[in-house]
């Protein structure tokens, strides 16, 4: 996500929270019968039993305990239903474990604010939490269970919380039944040492797959298809998505796969706020993050003790977030069992999880800096491209040279968008498309909400991850207004997005044409734009516009067996 919105605190959303007799009026007779016939909502005669704040006819019976939620104008929604067992004591840094059952409803009214790492200030490592917005209503049909989108937040793995990203329009106008997850970050997520045990790191990959696995068991009583789920992700959450893609033990927990601006980190991995990470990042093997994850136990008291491992579960939690600023992993690793080898390694070999794809980037996303002065423009380059991690920055000036540019600003943005992002997207497409169906897309509508500026010397323009903003209308808790151009924008990426949720494929009744991104297709890239202009490129013209020829040659990807 835009690294501005990353560094703040991100208000945490609690909806419905008392319910009264008017609401529960509104649960008309075809709601409850949906319900019914979902196997979620218990009778209407059950309902006195319901906690303070539930609504009638939100009563679920999941495989650890009863839950209910609230129904609200088109949609009922259950937050803060535990899907694993808190990962305190013993069990931080230890992969998820089943939640003990409980026997009394949990009232699922009030979400958690994230888990550590997210900005809330009272945010507790008891967060391994999962909301569920479900549709109802006349648009929802009386049989049959509905797809499942599976939404993961990104923010860096250090950051990011579900709360920010509010369901109930992209559950509305699928119709498709959505789950947004909270998962460990940053060193709680990912730290790894030979202390931990054999292949540690990765937590928050795991806690990933382990609500997938609740989602299977459970999601049918919801009204969702176990057999039709969708993983989405943005930023970091589309990092996830390609991890999950490449990773073994993912297999068959999804059906599809969705990811938004997963491309960001730079290059040559020069230093950034964000550790290597990204869908073509060369991740660090489990024997560097082990000696990381030393060090940042010496640094936080536990380096010559008897027991590294009691030492480092018994700091406290502002301690080891106040740490990790200066050591520590905190972003997914190789470790030999969630990841086997590097995910651009398995692209490359086809050793992924086969499901069809919607994978895309936007065409200025810039996450590694930008530059207000020709001298900070030339700096910028020499710590990207030049040694210690690279022999090109004179190349990269020469290619993109300043006078080109109407500012310093729109230079730096254009190189990293061409070098992090596009390039390194059309690569990823290009392998994954050999084992897979896939449909690429370019966002190319500029200065979008709720990222938008009004400078119109450094304009914002087609930025990371822009797409959470349509898709959910108050994303990172900013209200997102559009105007005529724009909703028609929307509501096309509403119906691309959930027909492919449905179906496989974005072609629905009314959309553009989006084939796959194939030889046999012309390797077309849609090219999202706003009041219905879309527009499909080919990877020539798109390679052509950011120097791809370029960049593939000076950092050249892993070729297919």
């Amino acid at each position: 996500m835009n690294l501005g919105y990353l560094l703040q605190s991100k208000p945490s959303r609690r909806r419905a929270v008392a319910t009264t007799a008017a609401m529960a009026v509104m649960v008309t007779a075809a709601v409850l019968a949906w319900s019914l016939a979902s196997g979620g909502a218990v009778a209407q005669g059950a309902t006195a039993a319901l906690p303070a704040g539930c609504s009638a006819g939100t009563s679920v019976t999941t495989n650890t305990g009863p839950v209910c939620g609230t129904s609200q104008i088109g949609f009922n929604q259950w937050l803060g239903i535990p899907y694993a067992a808190p990962p305190v004591g013993n069990l931080r840094w230890k992969a998820p474990q089943a939640h003990a059952t409980w026997t009394t409803p949990l009232a699922a009214v009030n979400q958690v604010p994230g888990c550590p790492g997210s900005g809330a200030t009272t945010a507790s490592e008891d967060c391994l939490q999962l909301d569920i917005t479900t549709p109802t209503g006349a648009n929802v049909p009386s049989t049959g269970r509905l797809p499942v989108i599976f939404y993961i937040h990104g923010g860096g793995f250090t950051g990011g919380t579900t709360s920010t990203y509010p369901e109930d329009t992209l559950a509305m106008s699928g119709p498709v039944v959505v789950v947004g997850i909270e998962y460990r970050l940053g060193v709680l997520g990912f730290l790894a040492d030979g202390a931990l045990g054999a292949h540690s790191g990765d937590y928050g990959l795991q806690d990933q797959k382990f609500a997938m696995r609740w989602v299977k068991k459970n999601i049918a009583k919801f009204g969702g298809d176990p057999s039709n789920i969708t993983i989405m992700g943005s930023s970091a959450g589309a990092s996830s998505v390609c991890d999950q893609i490449a990773s073994p033990a993912a297999a068959g927990l999804f059906q599809k796969a969705i990811s938004i601006s997963g491309e960001y980190n730079s290059l040559f991995g020069a230093p950034t706020s964000l550790q290597p990470q990204d869908c073509k990042a060369q991740l660090a093997t489990e024997q560097q993050a082990q000696a990381t994850g030393a060090a940042f136990a010496a640094s936080v008291g536990c380096g010559n003790v008897a027991d590294v491992a009691q030492c480092l579960r018994a700091v406290p939690v502002a301690t080891l977030e106040a740490a990790q600023a200066n050591g520590g992993t905190n972003s997914p690793i190789v470790n030999g069992t969630t990841l086997k080898e590097q995910p651009l390694e398995s692209f490359a070999t086809g050793n992924v999880n086969r499901v069809p794809a919607i994978l895309g980037v936007n065409r200025d996303e810039d996450l590694t800096g930008t530059a207000q002065t020709p001298a900070a423009y030339t700096a910028l380059v020499n710590s990207q491209y030049g040694p210690p991690f690279g022999t090109h920055a004179a190349q990269v000036l020469k290619r993109y040279p300043l006078a080109r540019f109407p500012t310093p600003f729109i230079a730096s943005r254009t190189v990293a968008a061409d070098s992090n992002t596009v390039c390194p997207a059309l690569t990823r497409d290009g392998l994954l498309s050999k084992v897979m169906p896939v449909y690429a897309f370019e966002g190319d509508v500029p200065d979008l909400p709720p990222y938008s500026t009004t400078s119109t010397i450094n304009p914002a323009g087609s930025m990371h991850d822009f797409e959470p903003g349509y898709l959910f209308p108050t994303a990172m808790g900013i209200p997102v207004l559009l105007d005529a151009d724009q909703t028609t924008l929307r509501t096309e990426i509403d119906a691309q997005f959930t027909d492919f949720a449905a179906t496989g494929s974005p072609n629905g009744n009314g959309l553009p044409t989006w084939p796959t991104y194939s030889q046999s297709s012309g390797n077309l890239v849609m090219s999202l734009e706003a009041a219905g202009d879309d527009q499909l490129l080919s990877k020539a013209a798109i390679s052509f516009d950011h120097q791809c020829g370029f960049w593939n040659k000076i950092s050249p990807a892993p070729q297919p067996n």
